[in-house]
């Protein structure tokens, strides 16, 4: 991950204008001309403005493993939903992080025993994502304002923790309601 400079975009911003200036008080179409290339130079220095995080298993590779475990207590209805990455993988400034959650391998729970640092991810932080019916959203900044009061940082974390039974209420199909036959005879005409 690349670190933003603000410094770097601003100045290149005021170089811009001062050739813009220079070209209309010179008449110079020279200066113009340069000027037409700077903003193609600060394109690498913009600002990232990307509002939404997703996790792709299969993009990250091994930086992301996504996982259910039965809990402990071996009850089906008690699954825990396992984001494992690597420290500098979840960009925490993101509004809202988005995690596919069809065809979840179950693996085993020592596995989600590990040494590291975990955030609890509660049923208010989530969020249903409007066309995509098996990808759920988790409110970053919700996250960032749990975390504060942990004894580490975000950047420590390497696990987020969900109930399986959270994920239900999103996952499940809302059924509408259909329309009453014509001959139902509660139906006023």
């Amino acid at each position: 991950m690349r670190k933003a400079k603000p410094w770097l975009f601003a100045a290149g911003i005021l170089f811009f204008m001062a050739l813009i200036a220079a070209a209309i008080v010179e008449q110079d179409a020279y200066l113009l001309y340069a000027a037409s290339v700077v903003p193609l130079l600060l394109v690498p220095v913009f600002p990232d403005i990307r509002s939404n995080q997703w996790l792709k298993p299969a993009r990250l590779g091994d930086r992301l493993h996504v996982f259910q475990i039965e809990n402990e207590s071996g009850f089906p209805d008690k699954k825990l939903v396992i984001i494992q990455f690597k420290p500098g993988t979840i960009r925490w400034d993101s509004r809202v992080l988005y995690v596919p959650i069809d065809k979840l391998p179950t693996e085993n729970a020592e596995l989600a025993k590990t040494e590291g640092k975990a955030v609890p991810v509660m049923n208010y932080d989530l969020v249903p994502h409007k066309r995509k019916r098996q990808w759920i959203g988790i409110r970053a900044s919700q996250l960032t304002e749990r975390a504060a009061g942990l004894a580490y940082s975000l950047e420590e974390v390497d696990r987020l923790i969900l109930q399986w039974e959270d994920l239900q209420a999103y996952l499940t199909d809302i059924p509408r309601k259909e329309a009453p036959p014509a001959s139902d005879p509660n139906v006023p005409a």
